[in-house]
């Protein structure tokens, strides 16, 4: 099984398509979707609401009371709830494209034991601003494979889906 956990601070407008981009995954094996709001103040809250009460089977919902801050939030969300093998994080201003991206992700790091994550290319488009380019003029954003294991390990966590072990040697 995998845990994905959706990290939300006000991102009313993007909450809908980013949960359903999970909920629209196919596969072969269960997942839980464990959703962190940081006690939004735009509606936020009210939406992932309605999604637990049509969900009650896939979903859990962890609503603060006080805003906590990207950091503290996304570090317990990982901490004090992942019970999987695997875990991911998607922020809730994100979404995900090919209905097939656990399954892959999954049967990759399953074939391959000595890994302790794999990831994908992704392509960043900022609403405001367009879509961003890598260095080499692409569309895709390639993250530097040695800041993943370094300080890094949470940037750009869209593309990537962990095993709970490297997590949990990276924070002790």
């Amino acid at each position: 099984m995998i845990t994905v956990l959706i990290i939300s601070y006000n991102h009313k407008d993007y909450l809908s398509e980013c949960i359903n981009s999970v909920l629209n995954q196919k596969t072969d094996f269960k997942f839980i979707i464990k959703i962190f709001d940081d006690f939004s103040t735009d509606g936020s809250q009210q939406i992932i609401k309605e999604f637990y009460n049509k969900y009650p089977d896939k979903i859990e919902i962890f609503l603060r009371e006080k805003n906590v801050g990207y950091v503290e939030n996304i570090y317990n969300a990982i901490a004090n709830n992942v019970k999987s093998k695997y875990f991911c994080i998607l922020e809730a201003d994100d979404k995900w494209c090919d209905n097939q991206k656990l399954q892959i992700q999954y049967n990759s790091l399953e074939q391959n034991s000595q890994c302790s994550f794999c990831a994908h290319d992704t392509i960043i488009n900022n609403p405001s601003s367009g879509q961003r380019t890598g260095k080499d003029g692409s569309l895709i954003f390639k993250d530097n494979f040695l800041n993943a294991l370094n300080i890094h390990l949470l940037y750009c966590v869209v593309n990537r889906l962990y095993t709970v072990s490297l997590y949990m040697q990276r924070i002790s």
